[in-house]
């Protein structure tokens, strides 16, 4: 069997056609491409440039608002140092300098300028508190605080008593600086003290008032048992006995004069508190006249207006020093004049006499209890009454001075503080300032 016959396809009339890109063209077309890819990419970056910038804006905000904030903060902190009186300063271990605050360089009456070394802080603490407080401030453990007390050099020479908190900072467990504060507590350390004087002082009045009256009773009993062995003997007793209950007698009666001295000297630091209108001559002249010093003869000097003051003190202070002239004069008839005048809210009193005088290596000690320049068989009295004369001037705060030269005589001279009368504009204007500042009553 042969092959059929082979049936031909005829080739279509349409044939398909390539188009062919011209170089130009397709150069154009990459190039659009490309810029349509570009500002893809810038539209990219510009947003995510934007929200950086918004994010860099939004950091600086903050960080600016916490700068702020701290700047406060700083502020307060040290407004509150200040009126604390709190002394700030830190010691940086790298640079070896001190760094001081306003209020810490105050507290020795320097500027900070003048603290920048450890030594200048050394060099001002007090030789006793140097050691313990050099110790406590190199020693304290990283991340602790210490409390010390001590004191520091002034300026004027003089020493300021500190109480003061310290401590040691770092990073990394090694210690970088030294850090404190200090607080100046020389007025609250001085009041302590006042207040603790005047407990003592009131202890001490209270002591002495009792003391000298538990000891003058058996004072009163000597001197009635010296009377009854005088009786009982009928008046037949030897020389010597009667030698001996003289001298038992007089030791006893001195005793009465030193109890009495003892109470004076205790009530002369008791402020008088009632304030009389009085004129100074006649006080004098009324004190001369109750002590009526015999062998003496003395001239009160005043011309002046009447003043208020404390009347009952002063007149025991010039009944003192008249009494003491006329006691230790040496002549047959002692002159003593007694001068008064008003000067600048004090009265000026001065007595003068014309006795012995007082020797310089003695004049330290005319004042001080119990002390007197002769025995007292020379002289009568308890060698207290210059005491409590100053005592009582000090007290109502007054002065007192003495001036002696030996052949010449002695003066004593004493500024007495005068007050203002209770009609007196000062008085009036102090009572309505009280009233004003004294609280509501509920």
């Amino acid at each position: 069997m042969g092959l059929g016959p082979v049936a031909m396809v005829p080739e279509s009339t349409h044939t398909a056609s390539l188009s062919v890109v011209s170089p130009s063209v397709a150069a154009g077309a990459a190039s659009v491409v490309l810029s349509v890819a570009l500002i893809g990419l810038m539209l990219v970056s510009w947003r995510n440039s934007s929200k950086a910038q918004r994010q860099h804006s939004l950091r600086m905000e903050e960080l600016e608002s916490a700068n702020l904030h701290l700047r406060n903060v700083h502020e307060r902190l040290g407004l509150a140092a200040e009126v604390a009186r709190i002394g700030l300063w830190e010691y940086d271990h790298a640079t070896e300098r001190l760094w001081v605050s306003q209020q810490f360089a105050a507290q020795t009456g320097d500027t900070p300028s003048e603290w920048t070394s450890w030594s200048d802080f050394t060099s001002r603490l007090h030789a006793e508190d140097r050691k313990d407080h050099l110790i406590t401030a190199t020693t304290t453990p990283l991340g602790e605080m210490r409390e010390s007390f001590f004191r520091l050099r002034h300026v004027d020479g003089s020493f300021r008593r500190i109480r003061a908190r310290s401590g040691t900072v770092g990073t990394g467990g090694r210690p970088t600086a030294n850090v404190g504060a200090h607080i100046d507590i020389t007025d609250d350390h001085y009041l302590v003290l006042k207040e603790e004087l005047l407990d003592s002082n009131e202890r001490l009045q209270e002591f002495t008032r009792l003391a000298s009256h538990d000891l003058r009773s058996p004072v009163r009993a000597i001197i009635s048992l010296v009377g009854f062995v005088r009786e009982d003997s009928g008046g037949e007793q030897e020389p010597a006995v009667v030698d001996h209950l003289a001298k038992i007698e007089a030791r006893a009666e001195r005793m009465n004069h030193l109890l009495d001295g003892l109470l004076d000297y205790a009530r002369a630091g008791e402020r008088a508190s009632s304030l009389e209108l009085i004129d100074p001559a006649q006080l004098i002249a009324d004190v001369v006249r109750d002590i009526d010093p015999r062998g003496c003869r003395v001239v009160v000097e005043y011309s002046g207006p009447t003043v208020w003051t404390w009347a009952a003190p002063l007149a025991t202070c010039v009944g003192n020093l008249v009494d003491n002239a006329c006691k230790h004069h040496d002549r047959p008839v002692g002159f003593i004049t007694v001068q008064a005048a008003v000067a600048d809210g004090y009265l000026q009193l001065s007595v003068t006499d014309d006795g012995p005088g007082i020797p310089p290596q003695y004049r330290s000690q005319v004042f001080e209890p119990f002390r007197a320049l002769k025995s007292s068989d020379e002289v009568e009295g308890s060698g207290i009454g210059l005491a409590v004369v100053r005592k009582i001037v000090k007290v109502h705060g007054g002065s007192i001075r003495l001036e002696s030269e030996v052949g010449v005589g002695t003066r004593f001279q004493i500024l007495w503080p005068l007050a203002d009368g209770p009609d007196s504009p000062e008085r009036h204007r102090d009572a309505e300032h009280e009233q004003h500042r004294a609280p509501a009553s509920n």
